[in-house]
């Protein structure tokens, strides 16, 4: 994100304790791969939101839905990529991208990022 401060993006990351070091704190600071102030850290300490989010929007997207890291029955270090006017109802067809892991993905989402925002 850094190379592109004009790219008017908002990035909201949603912390889950999966391993000993995710944690409150952590999630605060964020890691320092994200210093962008763009990026928004949340941290859901029961999972709520990512286990919302794997029976609303993954479950039923096979190709996403078999990825190991959804084993645990939540998401995590996935990301998804929505354009400005995407509501709720829209949150699987009105993806963009998405992807797991971030790092085996990441062609994926600067695919997705390609079109969010073209020329850039």
């Amino acid at each position: 994100m850094q190379p592109h401060p004009e790219w008017n993006l908002r990035v909201i990351t949603i912390w889950v304790p999966v391993l000993e070091s995710d944690t409150e704190a952590t999630a605060r600071r964020g890691p320092p791969e994200m210093p962008d102030p763009r990026v928004t850290h949340c941290f859901d300490r029961g999972a709520v939101t990512s286990r919302w989010y794997l029976r609303h929007v993954v479950e039923g997207w096979p190709d996403l839905a078999e990825r190991p890291v959804f084993r645990k029955g939540m998401i995590w270090d996935a990301f998804f990529l929505y354009g400005p006017e995407v509501t709720t109802d829209e949150l699987r067809s009105g993806c963009l991208a998405a992807g797991a892991t971030i790092l085996r993905d990441r062609p994926t989402l600067l695919e997705g990022l390609g079109r969010l925002f073209p020329g850039g």
